[in-house]
């Protein structure tokens, strides 16, 4: 019993960590424009230079239509 309360504290906390970096995150985005949606599009940009947006919207499993209006966004 000890146990299981341990490990569902452990899961408490690590939530808790999640949603507030996730907070953090989104100030700090907002500083440029920038909403969580564009973040992952951004980040993967950064890690593979010049990927064509069939290949970025392939590798984030998202259709090409979302991905075109967020690198739109991302572009202005």
């Amino acid at each position: 019993m000890k146990n299981k309360e341990h490990f569902e504290n452990i899961g408490r906390y690590f939530s808790q960590m999640y949603r507030k970096g996730r907070i953090f995150y989104s100030q700090e985005l907002k500083k440029f424009g920038l909403g969580s949606g564009q973040s992952i599009f951004l980040f993967q940009l950064y890690k593979k230079d010049g990927v064509s947006q069939d290949e970025l919207a392939n590798t984030l499993y998202i259709d090409k239509g979302t991905t075109a209006r967020s690198l739109k966004t991302l572009e202005e």
